[in-house]
This record gives C-alpha cells, structure tokens and sequence, in this order.
C-alpha cells in the first residue's frame, strides 16, 4: 500500500508540475512585446525636415502591473553589431507608445542618420522588476532602417531667399541639432540658357544635373564656408551687395564636409533669381519662392531627342515635406538569397522549454519504474 501511496502522490506531483508549467508560459509570454507584424520607417519630427523619428507601427505593449505600458528604449548604431543595454541619454532614447495606434515613437535618429554607413536600430524593454534607480533591459527586436531619401535639388534647400543682413540658410537634411557642421556655399551666375529652359520645363537630366557639374567649374560671386547647428548663418548681404543683378538667374551650391568620411555625403544646388530695386539692396528668391518667377527669361528651344525616356521621374519638383515610404520588415522574394545584413541578435530561444519535457520524460519513466515494482511487490504478497 505504500508504494500505490507513492505512485499516487508522484502522479499527482507530475499533474501539478504540468499545470504550474502552462500558467507561467502564459504569463511570460504577457510580458513579452509582440513584434510578429512589425513595419517602421523615419519619420519627420514635428515636420522638421531636419530632425527625425523611428516610427515602428502594428506593435502591441503589455501592460505592468501599475496599469501602464512597458517600457521601451532604443539604441541606433551604424553597422549591425549588437550594442549593450544602456538607460543613459544619448546612448538610448525612450519610445511613446500609443495604445489606439498600436505605433511606437523613437526620437532622435537624426543623430545616426547624419552619420555615414548602414544605419540599425535595437529597441529593448525595460525589465519591470529592475530595483531603484538602476534599469535593467532585454533586446525584443532589432533591423537595418532603409534611409529616406537623398535630396539634391530645390528640395534640399529650406531657406526662401537671401537678403536681409542676417540670412539663416536651412539645409533639409538630418541634422542633430547644437551639433556644428561646416559647408561650403557657392553663388554663380548662370550663363547658360539651355539648362535654364530645361529647369523651366522640369528637365531633370538637362537641368539641374547639368547645373550640378556646371557650378563646380563656373565663376562665382561668393565662395565660403559656413557654420551651421543646424542653421548655417552668414551675413552675405554686403557679401552681395554690388553684384547680384535684377532679373538674372543664379545657382546657389552647397557641399557639407564628411570630416573625413564620417558623416553622411550632402551635396545639392537650386537656382535663384537676382533682385537688385536699389543700389543699396539686393535678394536672391530661391526656386520656389512666391518672387522667384520666368517673366523675363528668353526660353532657348531644347533639341528633341526621340531616344529620350520621357518617363524619367521629376526631381524638380517644389519642396515638400513628405514622409519616407514606409519599410516593410518581412522579405518579399523567399527565392532571394538570404539578407546579409540582418542584424545578429541573439533573442531568447526554447532552451527551457526543452529542459523541461525532459524533466517530465524522467519523472516518466520513474512511474513506470513505480509501478512495475509495485506490481511485482503485489504479486509477492
């Protein structure tokens, strides 16, 4: 009798280790961020074309036990080494999570976007049990960001005009703000008719690529280099002053330094209009600007070249502040050769799992084990 006493507590033993099992499964997988359906992109922040977010979009957060949603950070690095945890600012920065939206916010990627290189971001939750002052986190998901893209033309230039004694000349790219750069700016006349009248007919090869190359080799009225944190200040009015003539068009070419190559390559040009009313004044009205205007040029007729692709797309385009395509997480072509670039992260796996069902195998086996004794014991008796 007490070895069936045994058997039945052992039995009982394993049913109870089953079930303790199951529930914290459960639990575990509560406190876990679901990613499964993930998609991100970089947003502009607050519609500044300078500064920008990691949106990560389709997401659900579980929440503590104090009512809120767990807590998320982000580190961004360039190349696709996993870093350490880390709750310092300026190493990570802190999500917002909206519970509707099922989208989180990371800010600050302007600082690894300005830099050059593939850009990765690995958002890691915060452990709710982490005691005082002191955080602790497990990475929960991680990928290469597709960078938004590269503007060269009017759209790069955020400044309307140069004029007034002070001229603040924005430049949309990232940019991490109280962070000096240097750029050279370059003003020219633009003699050259033709890509005047393929700017005007939205000619992009004819245009403003040829103004591009054009400018390099061209004379100038201004030659400098300037500051920018991230708007690059510079009194070119008396720089100016004398030499912009009225109803002439010039190339405005900047071309900011990489530092050796550490920072991202930023280079663009746009066109002008020169405004001179007094000998006193002049402005310069940036391609887009409500003064800039074709009233008084001479369109020179363009030769028609019927090899031309017509469908070419038009980066001449006013500037616009629109977001970054969104970019997908799951491959698209399974028969693509496998993405060498996906970031080496090492996520919690079924080690436990796995440990477990052979607990279980050897209590098992010990049953039968049981059992059988018991069964011979009886038949002794």
């Amino acid at each position: 009798m007490k070895i069936k006493n045994v058997l039945g507590f052992f039995l009982l033993f394993i049913l109870f280790m089953l079930l303790s099992s199951n529930v914290l499964a459960t639990e575990g997988e509560e406190t876990k961020a679901d990613f499964s359906n993930a998609s991100f992109k970089a947003v502009y922040t607050n519609n500044n074309v300078q500064f920008y977010s990691l949106e990560v979009s389709n997401i659900t957060l579980p929440i503590k036990s104090n009512g809120k949603s767990v807590e998320m950070n982000v580190r961004y690095t360039i190349g696709n080494t996993q870093p350490e945890f880390s709750s310092t600012y300026g190493e990570s920065y802190s999500g917002t999570y909206d519970e509707e939206t099922k989208k989180l916010v990371f800010p600050r990627l302007e600082t690894a976007l300005q830099l050059k290189g593939d850009v990765y971001f690995w958002i890691f939750q915060l452990d709710d049990t982490a005691l005082g002052a002191t955080k602790t986190g497990s990475l929960v998901y991680s990928a290469k960001l597709e960078r938004p893209a590269d503007k060269k033309y009017s759209e790069l230039f955020g400044t309307p005009l140069i004029g007034s004694t002070l001229t603040y000349i924005s430049i949309n790219t990232p940019m991490e703000n109280n962070l000096t750069r240097k750029a050279q700016f370059k003003i020219g006349e633009i003699t050259d008719n033709s890509i005047l009248s393929a700017i005007k007919n939205n000619d992009a090869t004819n245009g403003f690529d040829k103004l591009l190359t054009y400018a390099k080799t061209s004379s100038v009225i201004y030659d400098g280099v300037l500051e920018g944190k991230p708007n690059f200040a510079a009194s070119l009015h008396d720089e100016l002053l004398g030499k912009v003539k009225s109803d002439t068009y010039y190339f405005i070419y900047v071309e900011f330094d990489d530092e050796g190559g550490k920072y991202y390559p930023v280079e663009g040009i746009t066109v002008g209009l020169g405004l001179a009313p007094t000998t006193q004044s002049c402005e310069i009205a940036f391609y887009g600007n409500s003064k800039f205007n074709w009233d008084n040029f001479t369109e020179t007729e363009l030769p028609t070249n019927p090899t031309e692709d017509t469908d070419k797309k038009d980066d001449t385009k006013q500037p616009t502040t629109e977001e970054p395509k969104e970019t997908p997480t799951k491959t698209e072509n399974k028969n693509e050769e496998k993405d060498k670039s996906t970031a080496k992260i090492s996520l919690p796996q079924t080690g436990e799992n796995n440990m477990f069902i052979g607990f279980v195998v050897i209590l098992i086996v010990l049953s039968i084990v049981l059992y059988c004794l018991n069964k011979k014991y009886d038949s002794i008796k």
